[in-house]
């Protein structure tokens, strides 16, 4: 009150002095009121002290709506120690498991073929699957994953049968269909951890019903070896028919691959 009643002192005293110095340079006839200038001046400097008081006021009231604990969003990059309620927690999904319906039947392979080796397990997140029997691939496949909490990558199944001509069949599924295309794609592009143990010869293919297909040829101890490989949705099935006659092993490969397709529809 003390305060507001100096302001206002100082003002009427100003507006005197401005009066009579006014007066003596105008002429009579003319009139300034300079008491109404000075009561604009007050107003307007008790309106702008209102402004910002009311801007404090509305900075203040957001602070104290925003949760203890919590931060503000930033064009920084997310860090470990943000809340969890800001920025839950992305979780890979694990791959499926792969059935043993996508198996062959012995009706559906050549007459004396002879199951010989079957297994079932999960390749690690960090090792590409071999998804066809030939090829080298860096690091234990089918084997789980042996870090704490890792979340394995692909699911793999494998199959074998001996006879006049021996089959193989391996069938990996994975978390994705981009990732399964993305593990054919690497293999056919020749860009991943998994080489081919011999030589093999790229064959153009197609196979009803598969979303990519890839095929080869190689030669091993005189025997001929052909390679199907085909993919449906997130799974991977891998052939390699092995036997002595080239056209045959190759007939009979696009045969299984064609029926295997089917299975794996089924199994989708």
């Amino acid at each position: 009150m003390a305060r507001a009643m100096t302001e206002h002192g100082a003002d009427d005293e100003l507006a005197t002095r401005l009066d009579l110095a006014l007066h003596e340079r105008l002429d009579n006839d003319l009139s300034v009121n300079v008491a109404a200038l000075a009561a604009g001046g007050r107003r307007r400097a008790r309106r702008i002290r209102s402004q910002r008081l009311g801007a404090a006021a509305g900075v203040l009231a957001v602070l104290i709506a925003v949760p203890v604990g919590w931060q503000l969003a930033t064009a920084s990059r997310p860090n470990s120690t943000q809340s969890a309620a800001l920025l839950p927690e992305q979780k890979a999904r694990a791959a499926d498991e792969v059935p043993d319906s996508v198996g062959f039947a012995a009706s559906e392979l050549p007459p004396g073929s002879t199951l010989t080796g079957a297994g079932a397990g999960a390749s690690s997140g960090s090792v590409d699957p071999e998804l066809v029997a030939g090829l080298d691939c860096v690091g234990p496949t089918g084997t789980a994953a042996a870090a704490p909490g890792a979340t394995d990558n692909a699911q793999q199944r494998q199959w074998r049968w001996s006879g006049a001509t021996d089959v193989s069949l391996t069938v990996t599924r994975w978390a994705s269909t981009d990732a399964a295309a993305d593990a054919l794609t690497t293999l056919a592009d020749n860009t991943g951890t998994c080489t081919w143990t011999d030589p093999v010869e790229t064959q153009s293919d197609t196979i009803a019903g598969s979303n990519q297909t890839w095929a080869g040829n190689s030669t091993v101890d005189g025997r001929s070896q052909v390679h199907v490989i085909v993919r449906v949705d997130e799974m991977v099935a891998g052939l390699q028919v092995t036997g002595s006659d080239a056209e045959s092993a190759t007939e009979l490969a696009d045969s299984l691959a064609t029926l295997e397709v089917e299975k794996l529809k089924a199994a989708d």
